[in-house]
């Protein structure tokens, strides 16, 4: 058994450096505990992490027309 705390958690849903370690050794376990604690992390970690997206998706549209090319917002 393998116990995850909010970093390593974090890693099982977002691809980022060490997640396909994590991955594979979550895989290779004979099962996963955490923290009840540790979930209220990954909710602001996955939550930031949409908003850097969509932030930089908006910067981009942003800055597209100087760069002469042609941005489509997707997410409206």
């Amino acid at each position: 058994m393998r116990y995850l705390d909010t970093a390593y958690i974090i890693k099982l849903y977002l691809v980022e450096h060490g997640s396909e370690a994590v991955m594979q050794a979550a895989n290779e376990s004979g099962g996963l505990a955490s923290s009840a604690l540790a979930f209220s992390g990954p909710h602001g970690a996955l939550h930031r992490n949409l908003r850097d997206i969509y932030s930089s998706d908006r910067h981009l549209l942003t800055v597209a027309p100087h760069l002469g090319i042609t941005g489509v917002n997707v997410i409206r």
